[in-house]
């Protein structure tokens, strides 16, 4: 049976594939479409939760209905394809409803194409976008968003011109300790943190160095997922950075301006995700 959202799925399959684009369509049209829905309850509230999909799909696919987003019921829709997440053409839906103040129960449906026989593309892809969503789904009254510097010194719930105090701050300070602080989730024992650094490496954070003669570097993380930081307008090169002692190398186009990297963490300090509207090159961890 022809599904309403075939059309979108085979352009798709023929621009992903590698034959031409009137033979990709042929044989998208032959494969058939699968379908997978879920339903989970996550302790977030419903807009919170749409605003959280949306990213998470724009930062690994495309938005395909930008209006979901401004309904009286929160909602979130976009394709994925290929790459790390290993699955063919697929269309993703979220639906919330609000169950309570900051809870929500969370629809996701699933439609895809996939050139592999009975591989479960729709499943798999609606698995790995609830599992980003779970990541948000913690109890905020044990841990506390922290800025922790190179020095070790911690500074928790801080704004943008904090962390702009540090980055004014010399060589010595950058690379003459761990050369790297960061921006994540401590958690706290009252008022008083823990640890040192962040301990959840599975919740958000940002790992950032400053390299005072090229710029700053940026690590997306959520325990899953590693995103570094891109600049494609740099001219290519290596940087050497000394993280815990020891020279690392990475790419210059990774040493972004302060402008940039500044924009990025205030995103990430209202919404603790990567911002949608960067370049960032993927890694698995």
């Amino acid at each position: 049976m022809k599904h309403p959202e075939d059309e979108l799925l085979i352009e798709e399959f023929a621009r992903n594939g590698g034959h031409s684009s009137a033979v990709a369509r042929i044989l998208a049209r032959m494969l058939p479409t699968t379908t997978f829905e879920h339903t989970q309850d996550i302790m977030l509230p419903e807009r919170r939760v749409a605003d959280l999909a949306r990213r998470i799909l724009r930062i690994n696919g495309r938005i395909i209905d930008e209006m979901a987003y401004k309904t009286d019921s929160p909602k979130a829709s976009g394709l994925i394809s290929g790459g790390t997440l290993n699955v063919g053409p697929t269309i993703l839906h979220v639906d919330t409803t609000a169950t309570g103040e900051r809870n929500c129960r969370v629809r996701i449906s699933a439609v895809s194409k996939d050139s592999r026989l009975n591989w479960p593309s729709a499943r798999l892809a609606v698995e790995w976008l609830i599992g980003k969503l779970m990541i948000y789904d913690f109890d905020p009254s044990m841990h506390r968003l922290a800025f922790t510097g190179s020095d070790g010194e911690y500074l928790h719930n801080p704004n943008l011109e904090d962390i702009r105090g540090f980055f004014k701050l010399g060589t010595e300070y950058w690379e003459g300790q761990s050369g790297s602080a960061w921006l994540g989730w401590l958690r706290y024992d009252g008022d008083k943190p823990a640890s040192a650094s962040p301990e959840r490496f599975d919740l958000p954070c940002l790992q950032i160095m400053r390299q005072p003669d090229y710029g700053v570097h940026i690590i997306y993380s959520d325990g899953e997922t590693k995103l570094t930081l891109l600049d494609d307008s740099l001219p290519e090169g290596e940087v050497k950075y000394y993280v815990g002692g020891e020279p690392e190398r990475w790419s210059r186009r990774s040493f972004v301006s302060l402008e940039m990297a500044e924009q990025v963490i205030k995103e990430f300090l209202q919404s603790q995700t990567p911002s949608a509207s960067r370049i960032w090159a993927t890694e698995q961890e």
